[in-house]
């Protein structure tokens, strides 16, 4: 079996830490993997360690898969460039994973199947899709995470690792708001972000200046340390998002020894389990007391090395990589898609987190747009009028509305207007 992980931009966001550790374990288990990304940077050495990896423009990819198809294409759900692979003939087995954003592209006209990475991501994806939402648990490496076998002598280290200036899906300032309310002299606080971090980019009506220790992009290969140093330190890492798919910081801390503290919300509560290997709090809990749930956890942090221990066993078998990769095998095999039994379930807009996803969901239209023009014009540059044509018209079905937004209508004119000139120079059949 051959599988093709693909994903337009190469970066190290957590999809892309998933892509590479799905295909490290594919490896394992026997599969053909390759990677093919349309946007490059540094990241694509990690990804070509491990299998053969490809940056190249769509076109050249559509174009690949008709001369020499895959058994299986896998992408993000979210990811706007892939929503034209269908488009090929014969049409790609498409596998779409949910990683935590709505998506309102793929249904069995298009894909093959579709992979929510929790219970709740596939429960509040499922009204989108006439597919059932397949769950599939994200998976963690064994053989990259393992506990401290000690304390260090310094304070505790109160973490957030995640995106800072995402404030609607992880909410940052909030974090900065409840470790305001500890003792700061008693405490470290540490930030993990793959972007970096400006206290100017963050709003300052919601946002406390908290003494932060250290502020860092960390690269994938030295999170396992940074997770480590938080476990020896007897801290905990604080998560504040309203809604997640399955928060890899929360299932990675953890196989590490790290005590997890979350909101109940869609997605961390699969990733934390409350009382084992952290604490979930209310929501809507106060500030003040989110904090007096970390001065018990920072309490009991060094109290017996043996806890982190059984914490990260306690992870490392609940999140098993070898158990998610083969479930994703399983599907891969597969040779007909599953249907989602009708009537299709409605969303309950009063879940907390489900107004985010949904405003993320619109937002992601106009974003789709822009990609979509980028697409046809790349297509018309080489010499590709058929694939314009079609993912034009596919445009109009789906996007109609956003084709008219001033960042893209320019682009569509000219492509359109460029699509009917190819047409009428075709010469007419004898």
């Amino acid at each position: 079996m051959r599988v093709l992980l693909f994903r337009n931009l190469c970066d190290m966001s957590g999809i892309s830490r998933w892509m590479i550790e799905h295909g490290q374990e594919l490896k394992r288990q026997g599969v053909g993997v390759e990677y093919w990304f349309c946007t490059p940077s540094p990241a694509v050495e990690e990804y070509r360690a491990i299998a053969p990896t490809t940056v190249a423009p769509m076109v050249e990819l559509m174009q690949r898969l008709e001369r020499d198809p895959y058994d299986v294409v896998h992408v993000s759900s979210v990811d706007a460039a892939a929503e034209v692979l269908p488009l090929v003939n014969p049409r790609p087995k498409i596998v779409t994973t949910h990683h935590g954003a709505f998506s309102e592209s793929w249904t069995s006209e298009n894909c093959f199947a579709c992979v929510g990475v929790s219970k709740d991501s596939s429960r509040v994806e499922q009204p989108l899709t006439d597919l059932l939402v397949e769950t599939v648990v994200n998976g963690i490496d064994p053989a990259r995470f393992s506990a401290p076998t000690a304390f260090d002598e310094g304070k505790p280290i109160v973490a957030f690792a995640g995106r800072t200036t995402d404030i609607r899906r992880k909410d940052f300032p909030r974090f900065t708001r409840i470790v305001n309310e500890l003792d700061l002299d008693t405490v470290r606080i540490w930030v993990a972000d793959a972007r970096g971090g400006d206290w100017d980019r963050l709003p300052k009506d919601k946002t406390v200046r908290v003494p932060v220790e250290r502020w860092s992009q960390v690269p994938h290969d030295e999170m396992v340390d940074f997770y480590r140093a938080i476990a020896a330190s007897g801290g905990t890492i604080v998560m504040t998002s309203p809604a997640e798919g399955f928060p890899g910081v929360a299932a990675e801390g953890s196989a590490c020894g790290v005590p997890i503290i979350g909101p109940d919300v869609i997605g961390v509560r699969q990733a934390v389990i409350d009382g084992v290997t952290g604490v979930l709090y209310p929501y809507e809990a106060t500030d003040a007391d989110v904090a007096r749930i970390i001065e018990r956890v920072l309490a009991d942090g060094k109290r017996d090395i043996a806890d982190v221990e059984r914490r990260s066993q306690t992870a490392l078998t609940a999140f098993s990589l070898a158990v998610e990769t083969r479930k994703y095998i399983d599907i891969y095999e597969r040779s007909q898609p599953i249907l989602a039994p009708k009537p299709l379930p409605a969303f309950n807009p009063r879940e907390q987190g489900v107004h985010v996803m949904v405003d993320t969901l619109y937002n992601f239209r106009v974003i789709r747009a822009r990609h979509r023009a980028r697409l046809i014009t790349e297509f018309l540059d080489a010499g590709r009028t058929d694939y314009a044509r079609l993912a034009f018209a596919l445009t109009l079905r789906q996007l109609r509305k956003e084709m008219l937004h001033k960042d893209v209508r320019r682009s569509f004119a000219r492509s359109a207007l460029r699509i009917m000139a190819r047409v009428v120079r075709r010469p007419a059949k004898a």
